[in-house]
């Protein structure tokens, strides 16, 4: 990943974070200018391919929308919109980077309903600071500033 991409990329990932835990929300502007300006830097070359970043993208929202429709309780659109744009960043090497932060945030989830037992079952907690989490060793392996 070109450093432009990871910049863009990082600063979508800690504005959604902050977002997401104070207001419990992921504003579509944040998100549909990040997806412009990933479908740009893929488009002038410095990422992956538009069509690439484009076809993953809608392979990853479509059944996260589903389940967003299913059980809006567990997963919000703003969650699914963010993950369409890491995807549309990264193409298939998006992945590992989400698949690192469901598990913090299904790790996390796990210890609090352990700790608080049949309260702690419905505990929502904020998707993006986790996708976040997943985010940070493959952008920091991006970085040749963190080298």
């Amino acid at each position: 990943m070109d450093t432009a991409p990871a910049i863009a990329l990082t600063i979508t990932l800690a504005i959604s974070s902050v977002t997401d835990i104070g207001r419990r929300r992921i504003p579509n502007l944040l998100t549909g200018s990040a997806a412009v300006v990933a479908l740009l830097l893929a488009a002038l070359g410095f990422s992956v391919g538009p069509l690439e970043s484009v076809i993953v993208a809608l392979t990853l929202v479509f059944p996260l929308a589903a389940l967003a429709i299913l059980r809006p309780e567990g997963f919000g659109m703003g969650d699914v919109k963010l993950i369409g744009v890491m995807a549309l960043f990264l193409g298939w090497e998006v992945w590992l980077p989400l698949l690192g932060g469901l598990g913090a945030a299904t790790l996390a989830g796990t210890i609090i309903a352990l700790g608080r037992g049949r309260a702690g079952r419905s505990v929502a907690l904020p998707l993006a600071p986790f996708l976040t989490a997943g985010m940070i060793p493959f952008l920091a392996a991006a970085l040749p500033l963190l080298h």
